[in-house]
């Protein structure tokens, strides 16, 4: 039985499975420096699929500031508590699932801007998704480091 508590109440979840890292070798493996990992994915050993039926399947991640100069931290947030809502320091960007088992949420891509330019983007090249018929819909992968974006807009 493992337990997760949330500061407010505590998760008790029977049969959850963990994985153990016997071997350090690569410095690039995402263990290097950090005494866990924690699996937000979609797939059927990720933490939030094997606790989700004591979550409603909601959790919330927060980040935080990329210019963090007051070393404030991140919360992961469950269930009812899955909220960051009544400040103006949080924004707040709900995404979809892929549907499927892999890592995917998706957000749909209005624009981007650098600096204080915001460019027109024209999304010609974009495909529609399976889970939403946007050419606009753009995946948030929990697994991979780069940001990657079509041609046309980079």
């Amino acid at each position: 039985k493992r337990l997760f508590d949330n500061g407010a109440n505590t998760i008790k979840h029977e049969g959850i499975a963990f994985g153990c890292v016997h071997c350090e070798d690569n410095p690039d493996f995402a263990l290097h420096k950090v005494p866990g990992l924690v699996g937000l994915g979609h797939g059927p050993l990720s933490l939030v699929k094997q606790i989700g039926s004591s979550i409603d399947d909601k959790f919330a991640y927060c980040l935080p500031p990329y210019r963090n100069e007051n070393n404030s931290v991140g919360q992961l947030k469950f269930g009812d508590d899955a909220d960051f809502s009544g400040t103006e320091e949080v924004q707040e960007t709900p995404m979809a699932s892929d549907g499927g088992e892999g890592s995917f949420y998706v957000l749909i891509f209005t624009n981007i801007s650098v600096g204080n330019s915001i460019p027109n983007i024209q999304f010609a090249g974009a495909q529609t998704t399976a889970l939403l018929e946007d050419a606009r819909s753009i995946n948030i992968d929990l697994v991979t480091s780069l940001t990657f974006l079509a041609k046309d807009v980079y």
